[in-house]
């Protein structure tokens, strides 16, 4: 039986949370989370404000469920950049939350010609990132975009060694 309606759920209040709780608050009500926004604030990581389509949304609000909301959150000047996770051989599936746990977005996602259908979609793995620094800035922030590059030919995921001698992991 299918339902007329789509299943709605009750906006959480997420003002004063941690990202974390902010993420774990909007999973327990069927919602996700979209883009991370910062400014600067005190308290880096802190949500300020909850929007959805682009605009604030009060807490009680009906949503449809696996609505998709946006998170502004603070950003202290002195905890401001980001270290960015090596994605290679990672699927499709985690990438965004794996980047939003490391309090960074997910830019444009490219397919290559060996990814066709959706399932092949589901089934892909990254091989290449690119992250677009803002100008004036050497090094990513909190909120910086990551472009993730995907495939199902296994052979182009970089292989990585370590070096037995100081413990490092070179990509070849």
């Amino acid at each position: 039986i299918n339902a007329n309606t789509p299943k709605m759920v009750k906006m959480p209040s997420l003002v004063g949370y941690s990202l974390r709780q902010a993420q774990s608050e909007l999973a327990s009500q069927q919602l996700r989370v979209g883009k991370l926004i910062y400014e600067r604030d005190l308290a880096t990581n802190n949500v300020l404000e909850q929007l959805y389509n682009g605009k604030p949304v009060e807490p009680g609000v009906e949503l449809e469920c696996e609505s998709v909301i946006d998170i502004k959150l603070g950003l202290n000047d002195a905890d401001s950049v980001a270290i960015v996770p090596d994605l290679s051989g990672k699927p499709y599936s985690i990438i965004k939350d794996y980047l939003i746990d490391n309090s960074l977005n997910l830019g444009k996602v490219y397919f290559d010609n060996t990814v066709v259908t959706l399932q092949d979609s589901l089934a892909a793995f990254a091989y290449r990132q690119e992250v677009t620094l803002p100008k004036n800035d050497s090094v990513p922030r909190y909120g910086t975009a990551v472009n993730v590059y995907f495939t199902l030919d296994k052979s182009l995921i970089p292989v990585k060694d370590t070096d037995e001698t100081d413990g490092q992991t070179e990509e070849r």
